[in-house]
């Protein structure tokens, strides 16, 4: 009986684990994000950038604050926007597309 309670907390704490991981501002940071339907702030998002920065759970995009994250799991971020198109929006992950080298 208790190794069933230990193997469940296990199981839980990697579960939580994994959703802190995805909803850490690193993890949303490294990744580009594509619009996807409802509200928002803007149709592609790079926090590497000047125009949009990531303070805790708010995006701000040139230091005035537009919305705020509501969750983010893997490759889906849910955000509130709270600017002119107020409501709940969704994007979705995109990779970093790289430069291609030309052979001179």
């Amino acid at each position: 009986m208790k190794k069933k309670y230990k193997v469940m907390l296990f199981v839980l704490f990697c579960l939580l684990s994994v959703c802190l991981y995805y909803n850490s501002g690193y993890y949303i940071r490294t990744h580009e994000w594509k619009h996807s339907q409802k509200s928002s702030f803007g149709d592609w998002i790079e926090f590497d950038d000047t125009l949009y920065s990531l303070k805790w759970r708010t995006v701000y995009k040139k230091d005035k604050a537009v919305g705020k994250i509501i969750f983010c799991f893997e490759s889906y971020l849910i955000v509130y926007v709270s600017e002119d198109d107020v409501g709940i929006g969704y994007y979705y992950k995109k990779k970093k597309q790289q430069v291609k080298k030309g052979i001179t």
